[in-house]
């Protein structure tokens, strides 16, 4: 009875095990169904289309968005139009961060023009991410034989980009290349005065008579030699009436620019071609009209010690990731700066007197962001820092000094000084220069000695013994070698890790050489001009700021001449510095410097450069 009692717990045991095995298993598949949904749920695709009703003359634009995470490179699928042809088609990405997740949104415009009239459907278009099949809800148009037409309104979710269809023909009497014209380009600034690197938002919109249409438009963009320019939001094609003409207005440019040097600086024409049949390839083309914008240098008045060249509306922001430390220790200081204007003309901050620390290398990092048409971002420096004596020290006030245009003064940024507790370590923990560890980590294991016990049996004969060779005397001189050439090393240690100016200079020799191989091969594999010419420059900064002991930050066309001279630099040798360097900042943003060929003459010119700049006493 015993034994049957015993079995019959057994098989209780063994099948609660089994339901809590099932239990489990059906746990697991309901999260991964959990998880499948919200993926699914994160990703949104939908069509719209700016108008449903048009005519025979008329066309539309469909637009399918997507947006949502893990879609980046997904491309819809249109369905079967037999009631439209497809005239253009355009995108545009824009990718964002939002608690650390990436969210990408695309959207993808599609000029219809109709075959036929009557009601036509627009059918589901498809995607496909990870497998997960999408499909839009089909859209219904009306299609009229002629006559009047409803309002353009924009689509939603919208993004248009170059317009295209076909174009009834011109009417007589129109003009094409001035404003007012059936269509023309109109170029806008905001300002033509500013200073040195204060922005100037260039606006560039094609302007089409509501009444006609063009085909195959393309824009080209206009020079900005002396500009650095970063690209705006567009905002959505609208309606726009002057002297009494409804005009469409589609934005075909918008950058914010940052004149490099003083003086008169000019916006070249831009330029739109188009045909006015979709099926007649003679092109027209309009261009809009050149913009001279006056750049005054900055003051010298009030201009305070250690100004890097910052211009705009900046804050500052100071922290440690300790506080409290012992000697030998070391900190890492965070210094954030943030606000409007060209955040990568923001130099180094100043530390305040760093008497009390012993400074190591520093990081820095850079994120451009906008503001409504305002262009800003955020810089990060990372100092690394180690107090020499103990105490109660402080570090600071942090400043940087920048010129404010809107006031036009110089001002300082300051982020409040921040107080160290350091007490004395329980051993002397300073890094030594050679080795790279502590004093402390440094110690005696073990001592001995070991007696020599020579057994007479075994002694050889005194003619063969080692000393008495003659190439004895060069096994000795052996440990002197190395003692010296040990000696020599340490020396060239400590002169790295005390003397700024060589660091710099050796340093920078190589990362110049690096970066000079890194443009080549940019030229050899045929990559973006705006890589090649950003190793170009890096390669040019490096090796300028070594050679004159600055930081690479610090190193442009427009300074390093006057540093140049003053240390004695030939003549021919400062005008071809400033020529590489000015060709390597701006090399990107011109048409002509993005073929091979001028591409190859910089970097020809970038080697040359170096090559003198070495031999050069300065």
């Amino acid at each position: 009875m015993s034994t049957v009692h015993g079995q019959s717990r057994g098989f209780s045991r063994g099948g609660t095990c089994a339901r809590l095995g099932r239990r489990l298993a059906a746990l697991a598949l309901a999260l991964v169904a959990f998880s499948a949904a919200v993926a699914v749920a994160q990703v949104t695709f939908e069509a719209a289309v700016d108008r449903t009703q048009v005519t025979m003359n008329d066309q539309l634009t469909l637009t399918l968005s997507v947006s949502g995470a893990g879609v980046r490179g997904a491309e819809p699928q249109l369905p079967s139009l037999s009631g439209f042809s497809v005239a253009g088609r355009a995108s545009s990405q824009q990718i964002s961060f939002v608690n650390g997740r990436v969210s990408t949104n695309l959207q993808y415009s599609y000029t219809l023009v109709p075959t036929r009239a009557g009601k036509q459907a627009i059918p589901a278009a498809t995607l496909n991410v990870n497998g997960q099949v999408y499909r839009t809800k089909p859209i219904a148009v009306t299609v009229a034989g002629g006559g009047t037409t409803q309002p353009r309104q924009p689509a939603q979710p919208s993004q248009p980009s170059q317009p295209a269809g076909p174009a009834a023909p011109m009417p007589p009497g129109h003009s094409e290349d001035t404003e007012g014209g059936y269509v023309f380009v109109k170029a806008a600034v905001d300002k033509t005065q500013v200073y040195v690197n204060e922005q100037v938002t260039l606006d560039i919109a094609a302007h089409r008579d509501s009444r006609f249409a063009w085909s195959r438009a393309q824009f080209s963009q206009p020079e900005t030699t002396g500009f650095v320019g970063y690209d705006l939001p567009k905002p959505d094609p609208a309606a726009e009436t002057l002297n009494g003409v409804e005009y469409v207005r589609v934005p075909c440019m918008r950058q914010a620019l940052f004149p490099a040097a003083a003086g008169k600086l000019t916006i070249g024409a831009s330029t739109l071609q188009f045909t006015t049949d979709f099926f007649n390839a003679d092109a027209r083309q309009v261009s809009s009209k050149p913009l001279t914008i006056t750049v005054l240098p900055l003051p010298e008045a009030g201009k305070p010690a250690g100004f890097g060249g910052a211009v705009g509306q900046f804050h500052l922001e100071a922290s440690a990731d300790k506080t409290a430390l012992q000697t030998g220790q070391t900190v890492t200081l965070k210094v954030t700066v943030t606000g409007t204007g060209n955040i990568a003309t923001a130099t180094e901050p100043s530390l305040g007197d760093l008497a009390k620390f012993k400074q190591f290398n520093s990081n820095q990092s850079e994120q451009t962001s906008t503001q409504g048409l305002k262009l800003g971002g955020t810089k990060e420096f990372e100092f690394v820092l180690m107090p020499v004596e103990p105490g109660r020290l402080a570090l600071g006030p942090v400043t940087l000094a920048y010129f404010d245009p809107t006031t036009k003064t110089y001002c300082t940024a300051k982020a409040e000084p921040i107080a160290f507790e350091v007490t004395q370590g329980a051993a002397d923990q300073s890094v030594d220069s050679v080795t790279g560890f502590t004093k402390d980590e440094i110690r005696l294991l073990k001592k001995d000695i070991n007696y020599i016990r020579p057994d007479a049996k075994r002694l050889a004969d005194d003619g063969r013994v080692l000393y008495r060779r003659p190439g004895f005397l060069l096994l000795n001189l052996l440990p002197l070698l190395g003692l010296g050439g040990a000696s020599l090393y340490r020396r060239q240690q400590l002169r790295l890790a005390n003397d700024a100016e060589y660091q710099r200079k050796r340093r920078g020799r190589e990362t110049a050489a690096k970066s000079l191989g890194e443009a080549e091969q940019c030229l050899r594999r045929g990559r973006s001009a705006a890589e090649f010419y950003a190793a170009l420059s890096k390669g040019l900064r490096e090796l300028v700021g070594a050679r004159l002991n600055l930081p690479p930050s610090a190193v442009s066309a427009d300074t390093t001449p006057t540093e140049l001279r003053a240390r004695g630099a030939d003549a021919a040798l400062v005008a071809r510095v400033e020529a590489s360097l000015r060709q390597s900042e701006l090399g990107r943003f011109t048409p002509s410097g993005g073929e091979p060929t001028a591409m190859e003459q910089a970097l020809a010119a970038a080697r040359q450069c170096v090559s003198e700049l070495e031999r050069a006493e300065v």
